[in-house]
């Protein structure tokens, strides 16, 4: 993470630097940097095990479909 973005989320002032004239990150932004960095700061590994959930859900969701897909197939070759 942007240690200026780190320094936004915590609500610091930069030290009086001109940066915060110049660099206005939207909240997209540093939540998007948050998000990555979030893993490796906190101790709770709930929101790491939410997102494998997530993209099992998602790959399994893929396998049903190409299982489907290979199903209608069988089913039109052997008719």
């Amino acid at each position: 993470m942007s240690p200026l973005y780190a320094e936004f989320l915590m609500g610091h002032k930069t030290g009086g630097l001109a940066m915060e004239s110049y660099v206005r990150p939207t909240v997209q932004q540093i939540l998007g940097e948050y998000l990555q960095a979030v893993d490796s700061v906190t101790i709770n590994e709930e929101h790491k095990l939410r997102r494998e959930v997530e993209t099992l859900r998602v790959e399994k969701s893929s396998w049903e479909a190409m299982r489907k897909e290979l199903d209608d197939i069988k089913k039109l070759l052997y008719q």
